[in-house]
């Protein structure tokens, strides 16, 4: 039966014209609008264009509104000298912010620590679980700082780079890395901001390197370096990172983000330094070099998570393969279970306007279609004039996209034989919970494992977390689709699931009469025990 003749309302409360971002037969494009607000508009009136092809579920009544259900996909907001009042952070956790980024780039441990305490204190004070994900440096090469903030480059100008700390102008930049002059070469092209700014290396010599401006721009201090085709020897993870790690151990954030991985062995090497002081932080694996790309399903493996850093994955391979690109790391990530976070330049243009453009709410939305399971703001929370706006912004695009565009990840034809135990219950309880239309599904988990294999298989059907671990109520917090709620321990399997549906209920996510799907295992809250699926009608 076609879509088309399947039976839609649309139901529009405050705006005349929603626009959908839709996906067609595996293909992603921006399409029609639905301008159809009347319930009792006959089939034959719903022009829906090339809608009626989009894979949703058209039976159930579409709410688009700005308090529209709870939103699955969840945004990570970097903070910086835009947000490091406690008002802005209060407000960012406020508006929805399920993650805290610190860009260990920028900014001193003080100035880190002060961050931590005070999104933990908001964090307990609005009763949300907000993640804080430390996101190393890495071999990032940087120029120096310039005189006055910034400087103008321009296309034709000659450049002297020197590998030393130096201030930079318009003739003299400086690279902190003291190898690069002897590891560029004639011809090479250098990238600078996201390759906003490009030379080419005319000639080296000793410490320096004669470049001549190609695309100009505005440099300002701290600006990333790449050069595409040349090989730099600077470690994985450098002396700075290995501080930045411990010191993200001794405030016990929640995930490690490593930047420029290039092989499986740099993450396993971060995850040794954390064993070795016998504390558990699950790894990201920022994917944004060719050799991070061609070592991906070994990287994936041992990777707690994946983020796919857009900017200099751009400037690694060819920008137009990007898009492709994006897809497919999502792909491979929702496969393996692993969440994966969709970043940079995301709503660009709010660094300075108090909109993004149509192309970056389509970028969100697409990301979201794909399947990421977080999005994240970076220079628009950091820098920019508009953070509160760019994360309302952020949200308003999930909500509505997840309100129009369900990717199901429980189709019964799928190849489910051979899964684990713990996966097989996943499925089970999605599919149980779709055939029951329960209000919600109830995981207890003592290390959220369970929580985050129910969500791989992506329901409709709210899934609420409750733990007694404080480590696994926050980092919960990334997992699509979950809310985690926190309860004190008790003894057994049959007070735990009295007190997980008292929690769901005292939320507001059932009432008396609503079916619910828990599933957790036997002994109660031990890692690696699920073993059991139950369906309640709420009293």
């Amino acid at each position: 039966m076609s879509l088309i003749n399947r039976r839609a309302t649309a139901i529009y409360y405050d705006v005349e014209i929603f626009y959908c971002i839709c996906k067609l037969n595996c293909r992603y494009t921006t399409v029609s609008k639905l301008l159809y607000a009347a319930p009792q508009k006959s089939k034959a009136d719903l022009s829906w264009d090339v809608i009626h092809k989009f894979p949703i579920d058209w039976n159930r009544t579409i709410v688009l509104h700005r308090t529209m259900t709870m939103r699955r996909t969840k945004i990570i907001c970097t903070t910086g000298p835009a947000t490091e009042s406690e008002e802005s952070l209060r407000q960012l956790i406020g508006r929805g912010m399920d993650v805290c980024r610190l860009n260990m780039s920028h900014g001193t441990h003080e100035w880190h620590a002060r961050q931590i305490r005070v999104v933990r204190a908001l964090s307990q004070e609005q009763n949300r679980a907000v993640a804080i994900m430390l996101d190393i440096q890495g071999p990032k090469i940087r120029t120096s700082r310039v005189q006055g903030g910034s400087i103008v480059l321009r296309a034709g100008d000659d450049v002297t780079i020197q590998s030393s700390d130096i201030i930079g102008d318009a003739c003299h930049i400086g690279v902190r890395y003291p190898l690069f002059a002897k590891e560029v070469s004639d011809g090479q092209t250098i990238m600078i901001d996201d390759g906003r700014i490009r030379m080419v290396v005319v000639s080296t010599d000793g410490g320096c390197v004669e470049a001549k401006v190609v695309v100009g721009g505005v440099l300002t201090d701290k600006r990333g370096v790449s050069v595409p085709e040349a090989h730099f020897s600077v470690p994985s993870v450098t002396e700075k990172d290995k501080k930045d790690i411990s010191f993200g151990i001794e405030h016990n954030v929640d995930y490690i983000a490593v930047s420029f991985v290039r092989r499986a062995s740099d993450i396993s090497g971060v995850k040794q330094m954390i064993h070795e002081q016998e504390v558990d932080i699950p790894v990201i694996a920022k994917i944004e070099t060719k050799k991070g790309l061609d070592n991906f399903p070994e990287i994936l493996k041992v990777a707690d998570g994946i983020m796919v850093a857009r900017g200099d994955l751009g400037v690694e391979i060819p920008i137009e393969e990007v898009p492709i690109t994006q897809k497919r790391l999502i792909a491979e990530s929702n496969a393996s279970g692993k969440p994966v976070i969709t970043a940079t330049q995301m709503l660009e243009s709010m660094i300075h306007d108090a909109i993004p453009t149509r192309a970056e709410a389509t970028d969100v939305a697409n990301a979201i279609l794909d399947g990421t399971d977080a999005i994240m703001l970076s220079g628009e929370t950091t820098i920019g004039d508009y953070p509160i706006e760019s994360l309302s912004m952020m949200d308003r695009i999930a909500r509505t996209t997840e309100s129009v565009g369900w990717r199901m990840h429980t189709d019964a034809d799928a190849d489910v034989t051979g899964l684990s135990i713990e996966r097989s219950i996943g499925h089970a309880v999605c599919q149980l919970a779709c055939n029951l239309n329960a209000a919600a599904i109830i995981t207890t988990t003592y290390s959220g494992s369970t929580a985050t294999v129910v969500s791989m298989y992506r329901p409709k059907t709210p899934i609420i977390a409750i733990t007694p671990d404080e480590a696994t109520f926050s980092r919960l917090a990334l997992i699509w689709g979950v809310t985690p709620l926190r309860i004190p321990a008790v003894g057994t399997t049959d007070e735990a699931m009295d007190a997980s549906v008292r929690s769901a209920m005292d939320a507001g996510f059932a009432k008396a009469g609503d079916r619910v799907v828990l599933t957790t295992g036997v002994p109660i809250f031990v890692s690696g025990t699920t073993n059991l699926i139950t369906v309640r009608v709420v009293e």
